[in-house]
């Protein structure tokens, strides 16, 4: 009863061991699986998006008889002998996801850029600059946004003229552009600071040629533009859950080891109990040798319980040979006789006996 006991012991440390080990698994599948997926992660702070913009009406001359109506749209192209004006628009409209504080100014200029061409390539010659409007400044805060509409008047022919003077005066022939842009300086600022100050410059330009002989207003600039800012986080793993996982890969280990060791001990006592009973029982039969019994050639018959084994010795008149395995905890109990090797097993299972 008390070999049963403690096997059943054996079997809830077993049960206990298998537990500790399958949450530890999980522990450290948690821990090679799941942590690093989350060691790198992307915030996104701030994202804004802005739109630019311009259109022009062309202020035709007086005597330009050959047009129904002086005004044309952004879209003509026109012979620019008829050119008189053009009214220019600029448009700059910013929009984020957050409420900031933003202070910007803007202002409008125009420059005259010349080129001479030869075979070999054209190269800048000529640049005047000129500001169209005053700078202008304003802040605003808690807003999600902010616009700018300016407009400006471009006298083309003063400038197609400032183009020929040029010719005239250097005896040169060149292409002359007219630049024109709003200029937009800008700075977000984030009254929670969860990012840096933005202060980026930005433009928007128009194009017009003043030394072709058909006029079409080009746009130099992007219409949409976005940006985002983010930051990269490093989370740090759960030491929680990673503390628990190693708490029960250590828990695991210190099982296995009592686990282990109980079963051992448990075992050998057995085996030595039942040894003692035996060595009792039958000790006047039993010889006990350090080397393995030469059983080559012989029958083997393994015998069920051991009054079967100690019959065959009494009526041969023999003794039992005992020879114990080193570190199993086994013994073998043998009787030769006539070609036939009769053995019974010892170990820290219960000893079977034939009345019982």
């Amino acid at each position: 009863m008390d070999g049963e006991v403690k096997k059943r012991k054996v079997k809830i440390s077993g049960v206990l061991l298998l537990l500790g080990i399958f949450v530890a698994i999980i522990g450290i599948v948690y821990i090679v699986v799941a942590i690093p997926k989350n060691i790198n992660a992307t915030k996104t702070l701030y994202n804004y998006q802005i739109k630019k913009n311009s259109s022009n009406i062309t202020n035709l001359r007086e005597d330009s008889i050959y047009y129904y109506d002086n005004l044309i749209g952004e879209s003509g192209s026109y012979p620019s002998l008829s050119i008189n004006n053009m009214n220019l628009n600029f448009t700059y409209f910013l929009t984020g996801n957050e409420l900031t504080n933003s202070n910007y100014t803007y202002n409008i200029t125009a420059e005259i850029v010349g080129y001479y061409t030869e075979s070999s390539g054209s190269e800048q010659v000529w640049q005047k600059k000129f500001t169209l409007t005053e700078e202008k400044t304003n802040t605003l805060e808690n807003q999600k946004s902010f616009a700018i509409n300016e407009n400006t008047v471009i006298d083309y022919n003063y400038y197609n003229n400032l183009v020929k003077q040029f010719k005239e005066v250097f005896n040169i022939q060149i292409q002359a552009k007219l630049r024109v842009r709003l200029n937009v300086s800008y700075t977000i600022n984030d009254p929670e600071n969860k990012f840096t100050d933005i202060t980026k410059n930005d433009s928007v330009e128009v194009e017009i040629p003043l030394t072709d002989t058909i006029t079409t207003v080009k746009k130099n600039y992007q219409p949409l533009m976005e940006d985002t800012i983010t930051e990269t986080i490093i989370n740090q793993p759960d030491y929680i859950i990673l503390s628990i996982g190693v708490f029960f890969i250590i828990l695991a280990i210190i099982l296995f080891i009592i686990a282990n060791n109980k079963k051992v001990v448990t075992k050998h006592s057995l085996y030595k109990k039942n040894m003692e009973k035996v060595m009792k029982d039958y000790g006047d039969l039993i010889v006990t040798v350090k080397n393995r019994p030469s059983i080559k050639n012989l029958r083997l018959m393994a015998l069920t319980n051991i009054d079967d084994l100690v019959d065959v010795a009494e009526q041969n008149k023999c003794n039992i040979i005992n020879y114990e395995i080193p570190r199993k905890y086994e013994s073998f109990l043998l009787v030769i006789v006539e070609g036939y090797v009769y053995v019974y097993v010892v170990t820290e299972e219960e000893i079977v006996y034939a009345n019982k």
